[in-house]
């Protein structure tokens, strides 16, 4: 079987999968019989996703039936899973973005997000890493500072980066606002 195919197959699990969690939690929702505690239909009505946006997702999956290995549309899901906080479906989608685009800065960015909300620090560490070697951005500059700080206890490699984001002309005024604060508390 090539890989092709294993996607398609993968693609076609997840989006029955989705379909099935999404049509129980229809109905339990409409006949409010139990609290779902847990899955994407819980945390879509949580965050107060409309049916637009639950089309939109639905959407978003038959694209990726169609084309598995579309980075805008694989990118354009995981923010929607980061709204939600669903890390673990983020860092899936960013997996196979970054699968299909090494260097794309956003979903290396993403990639690490979701890693470090998953207590992967290391790993999220890595994926920053590489996505400040192709672009200097002071958000993924600011979030490897905090996750060495933090995270990693490697505060002085932390430190460093902070102050290149302060240095970086990118940096917003706001952002340079919210480094100095947390510059000075350290």
């Amino acid at each position: 079987m090539s890989i092709k195919q294993k996607r398609q197959i993968l693609c076609i699990s997840s989006l029955s999968i989705f379909i099935l969690i999404w049509s129980a939690a229809s109905y339990f929702s409409e006949n409010h019989s139990i609290t779902i505690q847990n899955g994407f239909q819980s945390s879509l009505q949580s965050t107060g996703a409309s049916s637009n946006t639950q089309m939109k997702l639905i959407t978003l999956i038959q694209k990726l039936q169609v084309n598995p290995n579309d980075v805008e549309t694989l990118l354009t899901l995981s923010k929607e899973f980061t709204r939600t906080e669903n890390w673990s479906q983020v860092e899936h989608l960013t997996l196979r973005a970054v699968t299909n685009s090494p260097n794309n800065t956003e979903a290396l960015y993403l990639l690490g997000v979701a890693q470090h909300n998953l207590k992967k620090y290391k790993e999220a560490a890595k994926n920053l890493e590489k996505a400040l070697t192709i672009e200097k951005d002071p958000d993924t500059q600011y979030s490897l500072g905090q996750l060495y700080i933090y995270y990693l206890e490697k505060k002085e490699k932390g430190l460093l980066i902070l102050k290149q984001a302060l240095k970086n002309s990118k940096t917003t005024q706001k952002m340079k606002e919210i480094i100095k604060k947390e510059l000075s508390n350290l």
